[in-house]
C-alpha cells in the first residue's frame, strides 16, 4: 500500500524553502507551501501543480499566533495529518 506523505515547508517561498519543496515534490510528497508572499508562495504551487505534483500555498507569518493556529487548521481539515514539519522561516527579532 502506497500512503501519501505530507510535507509542511515554512519559509517556502524563497532559497532553501523552494529548494527543499521542490525536492519533496518530486518525490511523490504532497507540500503546503508556508510564506508571506503571495506571488512567490502562487507561483512556486503553480509550477509545482504543472509538473504533475501536488501542492498548496498558505500564506502565514510565523510569527503571528492566529495565523499559526489558521495554518494547523487549514491543514488538518484538508490532510488529516503531517508527515514532515521543515520548520526553515527566518525570524529577524527587532
Amino acid at each position: 500500500m502506497n500512503v501519501e506523505k505530507i510535507a509542511v515547508i515554512t519559509g517556502a517561498t524563497s532559497g532553501i524553502g523552494t529548494a527543499v519543496a521542490k525536492k519533496f515534490a518530486s518525490e511523490g510528497i504532497k507540500v503546503v507551501l508556508v510564506g508571506r508572499n503571495d506571488a512567490r508562495g502562487e507561483c512556486l504551487a503553480d509550477d509545482i501543480l504543472s509538473s504533475g505534483k501536488r501542492a498548496l500555498f498558505v500564506k502565514c507569518d510565523v510569527t503571528d499566533e492566529e495565523q499559526v493556529a489558521r495554518l494547523a487548521e487549514e491543514v488538518r481539515r484538508k490532510y488529516k495529518k503531517v508527515d514532515i514539519l521543515f520548520n526553515n522561516a527566518g525570524i529577524m527579532p527587532e
